[in-house]
């Protein structure tokens, strides 16, 4: 072998190596990797149904002749843990009709 192969050769040895230096704690986050992602994969969004009074705002010397409904159902998804957060605060949708033409 020539001087200049055999340096090749031993870095290409070192970096062979270089895989297999902690493999124990390679293969464990992998191992971590793998279960986040499975169960990253396997979460379902949360969905609620939520029945909520609607309230129309109108420009000022105008108003709302009739109205079907008070009240709407909505339904609302997402991940559990902020449905919880913001599923008990919706208690009032504002609808601004001030700029809308008839």
């Amino acid at each position: 072998m020539s001087p200049m192969n055999h340096g090749q050769g031993q870095k290409h040895k070192k970096q062979r190596l270089a895989i297999f230096d902690n493999l124990s704690y390679k293969m464990v986050s992998l191992f971590i990797a793998f279960v986040l992602w499975i169960s990253i994969l396997g979460r379902r969004d949360f969905v609620a149904t939520q029945e909520v009074e609607i309230n129309f705002i109108s420009a000022p010397g105008y108003s709302i002749l009739s109205q079907s409904n008070d009240r709407v159902k909505i339904k609302i998804s997402g991940q559990q843990p902020l449905m919880k957060k913001y599923k008990d605060k919706i208690q009032v949708i504002n609808v601004d009709v001030t700029y809308q033409r008839v």
